[in-house]
């Protein structure tokens, strides 16, 4: 399956919500298109993971590179809604305090 990306604007926050699996190749190809679009306009991104179904290691990588681009120009890439798969992949990985996780997207 595809990932499929759903941005819009929430305020001042840049909602992308993500429906797929973010793996290497043209899922996490796709993501970083989006979020290099989304970056130089808006520093305050927040992933709606709550339908992925899986992340390899190079779609941790790609989350954790734009978490250090967004903080570095200023803003954050936060996580919310996390799927069962997206929460078992990042405790696993030790990853998951590393981002700001919230349980929903309010």
């Amino acid at each position: 399956m595809s990932l499929a990306l759903s941005p819009r604007l929430v305020g001042d926050v840049t909602v992308i919500t993500c429906t797929g699996r973010i793996v290497v190749g043209q899922e996490s190809e796709s993501l970083q298109a989006c979020l290099d679009e989304t970056l130089p306009v808006n520093v305050h991104v927040l992933l709606h993971l709550g339908d992925v179904e899986f992340i390899d290691s190079g779609g941790l990588g790609l989350l954790a590179r734009y978490l250090t681009r967004a903080q570095n120009g200023g803003g954050a890439l936060k996580l919310c809604a996390l799927s069962s798969k997206a929460d078992d992949v990042l405790k696993v990985t030790r990853l998951k305090p590393v981002f700001q996780v919230y349980a929903t997207e309010a």
